[in-house]
């Protein structure tokens, strides 16, 4: 049994070893991750699916009203031999400009990079970094932002370069250098024609997350044009009539472009470096289309070596009815019959470098699921939980692995973190509960403490 399942790792190692599994995670995201990756989907199925979505080769998007554009010419502009191309990826960067003009009270490091950009008018990020080698690039990066928000230096984004999906069929090309704008052959001020979802990144009562950096809601984690794009690409899928493991699979697909098509994404260093919402001073945006198609390759890769699995509920994993059980539910609450498990793997959330649900918004908010914030196990100083309310909400998890363990059951708990104290802390709240400690491992940094019933 494993509870925080996450995205099934575990739950998989035991099917493969021929154990049945039940799994447990509150997240709607993580749970459909481990759904679509455990449960057989029929890859006949899902590709006649993804290939109705994919001939659909219209972009519908609005100005004033809706309009719609074959995909190649909506991401395609001009080569330098004025040959319309279609796009693979444009890099973006930032350009500073002075615009307080009264004398600025400032010391330090604020007052070093305002006066390199009034200096420089209309620097760029990279200009001021060449100016600024003593800083580290997220300090630098701290002083720009906080200049542009106090009003006194104004920033906006340009494009730099395209690079094609293939060498333009004139000059051959592969790519582009841009001169501020993209100047792309379907123009204008583009809007999505269809729902997305523009939710704010804050908490349920209005509280900022945590984790929030470089926006305030998720529609500016993307370009108009490809939030267009994307919020058409949903439409496609979510009126297309499959069954369910199909459909699964479909939006994982379109869970997996997200990211890749968004502002958080660096020229070099992968897709959403950082554990927030946070977007490069220099940027990458994809052409969604192509990485959705990248990504249905993927999952049908893995359908492909995909084994049959019986799922169903607790009673029929007890009774060797079913091989695996799916829940989304919270571990702290979850009530399984007494004395009914033989083995239990816990793997709760980083306690508070990484904040899971905050940044799942990102996915379940395209699914119109609600997080339970208040549910959620965590350490988060936003959310008024402590190292005490971390220890609490454990130990009830604990507490119902203690009640659904057969006598003399074992229970691992894998903990991300290197305060020893911290470590020592979780191990004595277990063992409060009943349970014997037999051992301590350390694994890749990951300490791994197993108790006995």
């Amino acid at each position: 049994m494993f509870f925080f399942g996450g995205t099934g790792i575990c739950a998989k190692s035991a099917l493969e070893l021929g154990r049945r599994a039940i799994y447990v995670d509150l997240n709607p995201f993580a749970y459909l991750i481990a759904k679509t990756t455990i449960v057989r989907c029929d890859v006949e199925k899902f590709v006649r699916a993804s290939e109705i979505v994919l001939s659909n080769s219209k972009v519908r998007f609005k100005r004033n009203i809706k309009f719609e554009s074959e995909r190649s010419k909506f991401f395609s502009l001009r080569c330098k031999c004025g040959n319309a191309v279609e796009v693979s990826s444009v890099l973006y960067g930032r350009r500073y400009s002075k615009i307080y003009r009264g004398r600025a009270n400032l010391s330090g490091l604020k007052r070093s990079v305002f006066r390199s950009i009034a200096a420089r008018n209309g620097i760029t990020h990279e200009g001021l970094v060449s100016l600024h080698p003593e800083l580290s690039t997220q300090v630098l990066s701290w002083a720009v932002g906080w200049l542009v928000k106090n009003g006194l230096v104004q920033e906006k984004e340009f494009a730099i370069a395209a690079r094609f999906t293939s060498p333009c069929i004139s000059c051959r090309r592969d790519g582009t250098v841009l001169r501020g704008t993209e100047g792309w052959i379907v123009g204008g001020n583009v809007k999505p024609a269809y729902w997305h979802p523009d939710d704010r990144l804050n908490y349920d009562d209005g509280t900022r997350f945590l984790k929030r950096r470089d926006a305030r809601r998720i529609s500016e984690l993307f370009t108009p044009r490809n939030l267009a794009a994307i919020a058409s690409l949903w439409h496609d899928i979510e009126k297309i009539r499959v069954e369910g493991s199909v459909k699964n699979c479909l939006q994982l697909a379109f869970m997996a472009t997200l990211v890749r098509s968004s502002k958080m994404c660096r020229d070099e260093g992968g897709t959403w470096p950082v554990n927030s919402y946070w977007i490069p001073r220099t940027y990458l945006v994809r052409n969604p289309y192509i990485v959705f198609r990248n990504a249905i390759d993927r999952i049908t890769r893995m359908l492909i070596k995909q084994h049959k699995i019986r799922s169903g509920s607790p009673l029929d994993i007890m009774h060797g009815r079913s091989q695996v059980c799916l829940l989304l539910a919270d571990s702290t609450k979850l009530a399984l019959p007494k004395n009914s498990v033989d083995y239990v793997i816990v793997d709760p959330p980083h306690t508070d470098e990484a904040q899971f649900f905050e940044l799942s918004l990102f996915y379940t908010s395209w699914l119109k699921r609600r997080l339970s914030f208040k549910n959620e196990l965590i350490i988060n100083k936003k959310q008024g939980k402590d190292v005490e309310t971390y220890l609490r909400m454990l130990r009830n998890a604990s507490q119902r692995v203690y009640d659904s363990l057969k006598r003399n059951g074992h229970y691992t708990m894998i903990l991300h973190d290197t305060n020893r104290n911290f470590l020592h802390n979780c191990r004595d709240v277990v063992r409060s509960v009943g349970f014997k400690f037999l051992v301590e491992d350390l694994v890749d940094g990951y300490t791994i403490y197993t108790f006995r019933k």
